[in-house]
């Protein structure tokens, strides 16, 4: 790479705060986004949303739960060459999110 070469990232940070607006269970570790790249309720932000409810997948809380969950939920799909294919692979199976 040469010298005028730029860089784009992507950082989520995790930070620690009490949440007395959600239920038991869902304070505590909470996700936000310092760079956020579209709108939430008119402003650019994104959480805090509560890593719990993103790793359960409970969607509807705020900050933001439901776009960070749909941020990282995907289906683990490994695929093998074959020549007979019209795609020219074949999947070999598929991990979905639970």
């Amino acid at each position: 790479m040469g010298e005028d070469s730029i860089w784009n990232y992507h950082v989520w940070n995790d930070v620690w705060m009490a949440r007395p607006d959600l239920p038991k269970g869902y304070g505590g570790w909470q996700a936000i986004d310092a760079t956020p790249q579209e709108q939430s309720e008119s402003f650019y932000q994104c959480g805090p949303a509560s890593v719990e409810a993103i790793k359960e997948g409970a969607v509807g809380y705020n900050y933001d739960v439901t776009f960070m969950v749909a941020s990282v939920n995907a289906d683990l799909m490994r695929w093998k060459e074959d020549p007979d294919s019209d795609l020219g692979y074949s999947k070999i199976d598929c991990n979905k999110y639970q």
